[in-house]
């Protein structure tokens, strides 16, 4: 699985992302308008974490 199915798949846990989510699967989202879209699914990697 690549990254982004991760993210499809997380994704797919919120409603608001469903309608969504055959244009992201398509060409990644990139001609979706979103800027009025009330919801930001963003892709937050982190590399290093660090308990103390």
């Amino acid at each position: 699985m690549t990254r982004v199915d991760d993210d499809i798949e997380q994704w797919t846990k919120s409603p608001s992302f469903l309608h969504l989510q055959p244009q992201v699967e398509l060409d990644g989202g990139k001609t979706l308008d979103l800027s009025n879209y009330p919801n930001i699914f963003m892709r937050w990697k982190e590399q290093y974490f660090v308990n103390v």
